[in-house]
């Protein structure tokens, strides 16, 4: 697991939330999102909002990589149980889904490693 390049400054402060620029890139800078392509990243990504709690503030999909700044909120006081930590999960990974992750590391979409940039606004 990738280890953050960086902690917030305000650290130990729990009421506050962060903002980090998170961009990725498909594998050899290939031109695979069109339209469509583009429209279901969207999907996934407000997916991946609800699930995770953050917040989409602006976003870019190109055809060859994305830009998203997010909002991550202070550290919630109430966690998921079991049950519903499963339902949330299979609403977002169908068969094909799971499916498509297992496939062979030479298959992957994403190149290199994900960055994200930390901002204090």
């Amino acid at each position: 697991m990738s280890k953050a390049r960086l902690l917030a400054p305000w650290v130990g402060e729990e009421d506050r939330s962060a903002n980090y620029h998170v961009v990725s890139r498909i594998v050899g800078q290939a031109f695979l999102l069109d339209r469509e392509g583009k429209e279901q990243f969207v999907r996934y990504m407000r997916m991946y909002e609800e699930f995770c709690g953050v917040r989409v503030l602006t976003y870019c999909i190109m055809s060859n990589h994305f830009h998203i700044l997010v909002e991550v909120p202070p550290k919630c006081d109430q966690q998921l149980d079991d049950a519903a930590l499963i339902e949330r999960l299979s609403v977002i990974y169908s068969k094909e889904h799971v499916a498509m992750v297992r496939t062979k590391e030479k298959n992957r979409l994403i190149e290199g490693r994900d960055d994200s940039i930390l901002y204090s606004i």
